[in-house]
């Protein structure tokens, strides 16, 4: 006999499946960390930009890997950049009350005023 649906057997459970709990990203924590250093040499030259990083944040909060996503077209903005967040505190990921570990991309902006 063909079924044309998931068949319920009392003796395996209902076919029911579980969700997993949200997932909540991971998040700079701004008002704890220092602001990337604007390099003299690139305010000289009037090098501006965004720098977009793609960063692996530890279930601590730590960024382990800072790795340049886009550049911004400058070198030394986007080594300032990645110097920057390597130092940075996150509020970890978390999937329900569990911390994770998750990559999340940031933007560093560098602009002249």
């Amino acid at each position: 006999m063909l079924s044309s649906g998931p068949v319920s057997d009392p003796q395996v459970g209902s076919n029911v499946v579980e969700t997993p709990p949200p997932l909540q990203e991971a998040a700079p924590l701004y008002r704890e960390n220092e602001r990337p250093v604007y390099p003299r040499i690139a305010r000289q030259r009037g090098y501006e930009g965004t720098v977009l990083l793609d960063v692996l944040v530890t279930r601590e909060g730590r960024a382990v890997e800072v790795n340049v996503a886009k550049s911004c077209g400058h070198r030394i903005l986007d080594e300032a950049a990645q110097e920057a967040v390597r130092e940075w505190r996150f509020e970890p990921a978390k999937r329900g009350d569990e911390a994770v570990e998750m990559r999340v991309r940031i933007p560093v902006r560098f602009r002249l005023q």
